[in-house]
């Protein structure tokens, strides 16, 4: 009896670990995919593609390149069963960068053919023209200030592994990056009940010529006369943003940490609680962001305590369909505001 042997496995295969390469081309300027997996039954006869060639494009499509720090981007792919696998690419970027932002912004609905190259020189492409893998984003501002990017997909084949990639002829448009400032923690914020709040100029809900993606103009705030401000005072190191993207629509939460528990502020946000507010806040780099618009703003919440330490947490959260967006030239009020008339001011000296 002849018994044929297949041997699968061993340990000398290189295991370098992250990825070092990620190209995006979007699913509706791809043509075709020759993966061997989906229509074919008889798999014993099954010949994997060489390179990147077997991808078709339409001819105006176009790729983007993913830039990210060295050892910053990880993949996993995770059988489901029933013949679907879960691919899932994540990395994080220093910084809150407006034009990624813009760029998430836009991909909003898409789904995306990608083309990984990892540091042992393997080519994988996850997707086909039926079937991508969707981008998700957070960016977050506490002890450092950071953008985490996801890829995700639920496809009923594998990713495929090609022997290079050669191929790929597509132009290529950078995005990301890793060089942007990214010092944590927020050091100035400010409210404004978005009632007062005439109309918040950005790129995405008012077509103006000239427009910068991601960019409120100089002036791009408009108030009613006698608008008030309220600015919030507190600790170094003690107010984080974060801000998750989800599809058509982004939460917003920012957190303040006060010492104390003063009846000033209960008072505050017993006056305040059911308003919403535009949000101005400004990071330790310098940079200026507006969360909401005279649309829809952000909503308070307060907690105190007296335990080891007597404690306010001052938090404020919302939901919104567009980002944050930066302020171009930063958080200047004089180029804000004509006039500003400031409410009372919340700081450390409450219970002196």
């Amino acid at each position: 009896m002849i018994v044929q042997e297949a041997v699968l496995g061993g340990y000398s295969a290189p295991n370098v670990g992250f990825v070092q390469l990620i190209l995006l081309v979007q699913r509706e300027y791809v043509m075709t995919v020759d993966h061997p997996y989906r229509y074919r039954l008889d798999r014993q006869e099954i010949q994997l593609p060489t390179d990147t060639g077997c991808i078709s494009f339409y001819s105006d499509a176009v790729s983007y390149k993913m830039v990210f720090p060295p050892k910053a981007c990880t993949f996993a792919i995770l059988p489901l069963g029933g013949g679907a696998y879960q691919t899932t690419i994540n990395y994080d970027l220093p910084g809150t960068d407006v034009g990624l932002v813009s760029f998430v912004e836009a991909s909003k609905n898409k789904q995306w053919v990608v083309i990984m190259l990892d540091n042992n020189g393997r080519t994988y492409i996850i997707g086909t023209e039926e079937q991508g893998m969707r981008l998700d984003c957070k960016q977050g501002i506490s002890a450092i200030s950071i953008t985490n990017l996801t890829l995700r997909s639920k496809l009923n084949q594998p990713a495929m592994q090609v022997a290079s990639m050669s191929g790929f002829t597509l132009p290529l448009l950078e995005i990301g990056g890793y060089r942007t400032p990214n010092i944590g923690w927020v050091r100035k914020l400010y409210l404004l009940d978005h009632r007062e709040v005439v109309s918040v100029l950005d790129p995405i809900r008012h077509r103006y010529p000239n427009a910068q993606p991601g960019m409120v103009p100089v002036g791009g705030l408009a108030t009613l006369v006698g608008a008030k401000l309220t600015r919030l005072i507190f600790p170094p190191r003690a107010c984080t943003v974060a801000v998750e993207y989800r599809g058509p629509y982004n939460s917003y939460t920012i957190n303040c940490q006060l010492p104390g528990t003063s009846a000033e502020l209960a008072h505050f946000y017993e006056m305040a609680r059911q308003k919403q507010h535009v949000c101005l806040l400004e990071d330790s780099n310098g940079n200026g962001f507006i969360l909401g618009n005279e649309e829809r703003g952000l909503r308070l919440e307060l907690s105190q305590a007296v335990t080891n330490t007597a404690m306010t947490d001052l938090r404020l959260g919302g939901i919104q369909n567009v980002p944050p967006f930066a302020l171009l030239g930063g958080l200047v009020l004089a180029d804000l505001f004509e006039s500003t008339d400031f409410s009372v001011e919340f700081s450390l000296d409450f219970n002196a």
